[in-house]
């Protein structure tokens, strides 16, 4: 449908080019219905814009249709790139895995346990470290909690760790879990992300970002 509009649009412009083309010949010979030909170059004009307007709201409908997750994965996906971006502010990719589990301690079948594992962004001290993963948590969780599916939801976050023989290797720097019935009592724009050590159900901080 947005192929026959776009089709009689560009006809459209032809005619109106057309008319105006005659309308000025006629003009310079001085020749009677030069003014009627002009006025009749409206026509296939304002038709023309009818149906360009027409073809970009119907190729719109698609787009925006496609651009809706299908299924909550790629909607947890979404949210984190939204948030925190696709890589860390040291170009690393920042979603690791993604697990969607069903519930099993709810009766609800839809209820779903997700788990994200994510690269965090460095940052000038440790403690500044942990500050950043647990405001970024309190962004995600946020978004999460307002999908109906999700019951539980689970951050890991990873980082270079180095060890005392100078070693280096990702490991886990912070862990945050929360339920759907926490999510529902925490007041997001006033809520203290570094509350999630005492509201959280599931909470572990890597000793060397308390230092």
């Amino acid at each position: 449908m947005s192929g026959i509009f776009l089709t009689i649009g560009f006809l459209g412009l032809i005619v109106f080019v057309v008319y105006v083309i005659r309308g000025a010949i006629y003009a310079v010979k001085k020749k009677e219905g030069a003014k009627k030909l002009f006025q009749r170059s409206l026509i296939p004009l304002f038709a023309s814009l009818a149906c360009i307007i027409a073809f970009d709201a119907t190729a719109d409908t698609p787009k925006q249709a496609s651009s809706k997750p299908k299924t909550l994965d790629e909607a947890v996906k979404n949210i984190v790139i939204e948030e925190l971006g696709e890589k860390t502010n040291t170009d690393k990719k920042r979603i690791i895995d993604i697990k969607i589990n069903n519930d099993a301690g709810t009766t609800d079948k839809n209820d779903k346990i997700v788990t994200v594992k994510l690269y965090a962004d460095d940052n000038l001290t440790a403690k500044m470290l942990k500050s950043r993963a647990l405001s970024d948590s309190k962004k995600v969780f946020e978004k999460l909690f307002q999908n109906n599916e999700v019951s539980k939801a689970l951050l890991i976050w990873e980082f270079t760790l180095v060890d005392k023989y100078g070693n280096e290797s990702d490991g886990t720097i912070l862990r945050v879990g929360i339920d759907r019935q926490t999510a529902d009592k925490i007041n997001w724009e006033n809520f203290d992300y570094n509350n999630f050590e005492t509201v959280a159900q599931q909470y572990f901080i890597h000793p060397a970002l308390n230092k």
